[in-house]
């Protein structure tokens, strides 16, 4: 599969160019962003997903999270949940960054959460 990597850009750049969790924005010396764009619904289940509407921005830690379903977005009130209840980004609202995410990728995220957890 060829990926569009304009799309991945995208949808870094509409989540704000920082994790969407933590808000980490690191950059090369040359200006070049270092988080990066992960699929909220994963192109192994549909590669007709590599659009910015299903990319957001995640620092490598919390990328590495999100794809081994230790968190998702609630497609409904766009607030982040936590296996571990206690971590410190459990229940934060990202609404603001990620208005451009289709409820149907989060949802479908929240299926895969569900059935891995």
């Amino acid at each position: 599969m060829v990926r569009n990597k304009n799309e991945s850009i995208n949808g870094i750049e509409l989540s704000g160019c920082s994790c969407v969790i933590c808000g980490w924005n690191k950059s090369t010396l040359k200006g070049n962003v270092l988080v990066e764009g992960a699929h909220v619904k994963p192109l192994e289940f549909d590669s007709s997903c590599d659009n910015r509407f299903n990319i957001i921005s995640l620092c490598p830690n919390h990328h590495a999270m999100f794809d081994k379903y230790m968190f998702y977005i609630d497609p409904d009130e766009l607030i982040v949940r936590f296996q571990d209840e206690k971590d410190e980004y459990n229940n934060i609202d990202i609404s603001e960054k990620i208005r451009h995410v289709k409820k149907e990728y989060l949802a479908y995220r929240k299926y895969l959460y569900d059935k891995n957890n």
